[in-house]
């Protein structure tokens, strides 16, 4: 049971870009086997209820925009994905991604690299589940 939270920005995109960015790890987990994405801005004692009530193992996803940087006609991006208790919050992984778009920059391939760097950050966090669960 995951809970997503709204992107923090530290490199300035644009607000849009920021919505985007919460949808698209939200995407990706609905896609994984055995995931049940909590709803936006659901309660804790919601959440504790339906991980008690259904035995399950709650986490909640936070990411960050760590870094853009468009230069030399490229467009690169930096994330940061932390894996958290679900409803405590406590941290259990952090997970770093990067992704370039060569020869290209502006809003489009701030997007195509923001995706590439959350999809390499992600690609990892169903090891990280399991591992925190020991």
């Amino acid at each position: 049971y995951v809970g997503v939270g709204q992107p923090g920005d530290r490199a300035g995109m644009d607000r849009a870009a920021v919505e985007r960015a919460r949808a698209f790890p939200e995407r990706e987990l609905r896609a994984m086997e055995g995931v049940e994405v909590a709803p936006a801005n659901e309660s804790n004692g919601a959440a504790q209820r339906v991980i008690r009530q259904r035995r399950l193992t709650g986490y909640y996803v936070d990411s960050s925009i760590v870094s853009v940087d468009e230069s030399g006609g490229n467009t690169r991006v930096t994330v940061s994905v932390i894996l958290n208790t679900y409803p405590g919050r406590d941290m259990r992984a952090i997970l770093q991604g990067a992704a370039t778009v060569p020869g290209s920059t502006g809003a489009s391939a701030k997007q195509t690299a923001l995706e590439g760097a959350l999809r390499g950050a992600l690609r990892r966090l169903p090891q990280a589940m399991t591992a925190s669960r020991r």
